[in-house]
């Protein structure tokens, strides 16, 4: 878990980019433009309207700085980018490039049209290879003032596309953090346009405040999955405490996550279902052994002190940001579709979804594993059709059916 997530600043390295460093270089550009802009009103008003417009931009990039910095890099931070940047530079299109070191080709990760969506799950970039992989690997802004008389074109298939479309003119500017390329920020003008130097300017700022957004969320990333391992490992530690358990947080999971995918769940979603699955049952770190291991059928207080283990794994979770969407998913995954379960006795959709889906693959898992209290476990076949028996009140029916139809077709166990 990162400072920052606790409501601290935190850095990458001694020698990051600081951003009050970038702050303060914005406020002198806006400094120095609103200067221009006064001198520039008592001789010309048509450049002094630009020079107001501009003024606006950057002071428009000041204001979602900090946004743009805390932000992890997701589709909608991308798409973030991609807007703001083609407002800056008042462009048809704008689109960002994030470099794969490993295959050295630069993805299309979000792009900016006015009129519609052509580029979507356009082909890759080399590194070298037309104005984008030219521009990433030399570290160097290029402008083009017209695309028909430039020879790079010719090795570039996205421009080829939206010069189609009327586009004249480029300009790419370099993603570079620490010597390291990231991606490019490319905008492109259907009005031919020489892209002056305030302007490369502009976007050049913009394209380190992405740089930086995008390493300090790599590192945030980095510390996360310590974090989460570190947590894991105390849930496998905990499973070898309890024999009769083993394996069972793999088998949850991995029933959780058929599911999930047989619903159509977002990519996010389905990191969140992952998580859950996987921290379920962290909670029970604080149940006695006298108690989790006991071999004999509990009594009611007993029964209370293990049913209390999704409250303690939610409290176990709830400082950490970055568990934010999962704690209320191991809060509630013990929770029944008419309302009868724990801890706070929701019902229907009430109960948030992933918790639902968790629910049914927890229940199959543990109806088909010795448990020492109950001295025998079902088959396979039987756990279905007390799922199916139970379904619309202990499970939700429509999970419950989709989870059936799964294990079958799988052939769980």
């Amino acid at each position: 878990m990162t400072q920052r997530a606790l409501g601290q600043r935190t850095s990458v390295g001694n020698d990051q980019p600081d951003l009050l460093a970038y702050n303060k270089f914005l406020n002198g550009l806006i400094v120095q433009l609103e200067n221009k802009l006064q001198e520039a009103l008592k001789t010309n008003s048509r450049i002094g309207e630009e020079l107001f417009a501009k003024n606006k931009e950057l002071q428009h990039i000041f204001s979602i700085n900090s946004k743009l910095v805390s932000a992890t890099p997701t589709g909608d931070m991308y798409a973030l980018v991609a807007r703001i940047g083609r407002s800056l530079m008042d462009g048809d299109v704008c689109v960002l490039r994030l470099l794969d070191h490993e295959t050295r080709a630069l993805h299309i990760v979000a792009n900016r049209y006015s009129k519609d969506n052509v580029l979507k799950d356009f082909p890759t970039i080399k590194l070298g290879d037309g104005i984008s992989g030219k521009v990433a690997q030399e570290k160097r802004v290029i402008s083009v003032y017209d695309v028909d008389k430039n020879g790079l074109v010719k090795h570039d298939a996205l421009v080829r596309l939206i010069r189609k479309r009327g586009v004249r003119s480029i300009l790419a500017v370099p993603i570079v953090f620490r010597g390291k390329t990231l991606g490019v920020i490319s905008v492109y003008s259907r009005t031919p346009c020489h892209f002056s130097p305030d302007k490369v300017k502009v976007l050049s700022v913009f394209a380190s405040h992405i740089a930086l957004s995008l390493q300090e969320a790599a590192h945030y990333r980095e510390i996360h999955m310590t974090y989460f391992n570190t947590m894991r490992t105390l849930v496998l530690a905990l499973e070898t405490r309890d024999p009769y358990t083993h394996g069972h947080t793999e088998r949850v999971t991995k029933y959780a996550l058929d599911v999930g995918y047989t619903l159509g769940l977002e990519p996010d979603e389905v990191d969140t279902l992952r998580y859950a699955a996987e921290m379920h049952d962290i909670g029970k770190v604080s149940i006695p052994d006298f108690v989790l291991l006991k071999p004999d059928k509990l009594t009611s207080v007993e029964r209370s002190i293990i049913q209390l283990h999704p409250v303690k794994g939610a409290q176990i979770l709830a400082p950490l940001e970055f568990m934010r969407t999962v704690t209320p998913i191991v809060r509630h995954h013990h929770e029944r579709f008419d309302g009868k379960g724990y801890p706070d006795g929701l019902e229907g959709e009430q109960i948030p979804l992933l918790a639902r889906i968790l629910a049914c693959a927890d229940s199959f898992d543990a109806m088909t594993s010795e448990r020492p209290y109950r001295g025998y476990k079902l088959t396979p076949e039987q756990a279905l059709a007390e799922i199916k028996k139970h379904a619309g009140t202990q499970f939700d029916p429509e999970i419950a059916r989709q989870f059936i139809k799964i294990a079958k077709a799988y052939r769980y166990r």
